[in-house]
């Protein structure tokens, strides 16, 4: 992994993805990184991993959300640990932004079974 992975230059590559609707906390907020005096949100960066947990529009391939969340990940500099993705909500795509933007991208509370972790 690079010395020093940065969580927000993480977060900012994953939001630019044409796939992700946003970031998303998890249910409890768990899936987040603290640097003092910043909290990013969706992006949890571990020594010996990383985890994004992203907002998706409907319909998707998980196996392609993956695969682009994993490449921004690595070209935001953390290279060498595994990157776990969870997609944590989706939202139709077509709504007014406005729509879905309140619900999903605010960290809703949802059921633990709506949560899919992508691995390969």
């Amino acid at each position: 992994m690079s010395s020093d992975p940065d969580a927000a230059r993480i977060a900012a590559a994953v939001r630019a993805l044409p796939e992700v609707v946003g970031l998303h906390g998890g249910r409890f907020g768990e899936v987040a990184t603290f640097t003092p005096p910043h909290r990013t949100v969706g992006v949890r960066v571990r020594e010996d991993e990383v985890t994004v947990s992203v907002v998706v529009g409907y319909p998707f391939a998980a196996g392609r959300v993956a695969q682009a969340v994993r490449g921004a990940v690595g070209a935001a500099g953390a290279t060498g640990v595994p990157v776990h993705v969870v997609i944590g909500d989706l939202v139709e795509l077509g709504l007014p932004h406005g729509e879905h933007a309140g619900g999903a991208l605010r960290e809703p509370p949802v059921a633990a079974g709506d949560f899919a972790e992508v691995t390969s």
